[in-house]
């Protein structure tokens, strides 16, 4: 669907990335955003999915990290809707779900990568420089 949505769009004017945070705890996202902006990347927040799916069709975004588990729309159907516009948007599934029980979920799906809960700053560094280089 030529929205003009495209993957890397910092990239090209060697900047840093623009991430699209969801999740509904709200200590999740401050500090998210806190360290995500002291890394120097632009990042912008959402508290639900539904948030979250009106969010990514206001702006284009390199990477979007959602939470699995959220009021209406969850992070499967937000990571669907992301992948239907901008097939090459990266998304990161975060959960405190057991991994089985999320492959599960899963098959089928468009999420590049999954990281459970608690996690550390240095796994959302590492899983974005992975990603996104």
């Amino acid at each position: 669907m030529g929205n003009g949505y495209k993957s890397g769009i910092n990239e090209q004017r060697n900047e840093k990335y623009r991430i699209l945070v969801v999740d509904d705890d709200g200590h999740i996202l401050s500090t998210l955003s806190f360290v995500l902006s002291a890394f120097g990347h632009s990042v912008s927040l959402a508290s639900d999915g539904d948030e979250g799916i009106r969010e990514f069709g206001c702006r284009p975004y390199d990477l979007i990290l959602t939470d699995l588990e959220m009021p209406g729309s969850d992070g499967i159907k937000l990571a669907s809707h992301v992948k239907a516009l901008s097939p090459g948007t990266p998304v990161v599934l975060m959960t405190g779900h057991r991994a089985e029980e999320v492959k599960k979920r899963l098959s089928g799906n468009h999420v590049d990568s999954i990281i459970y809960k608690p996690f550390g700053l240095k796994e959302i560094q590492e899983t974005i420089s992975k990603i996104l280089g």
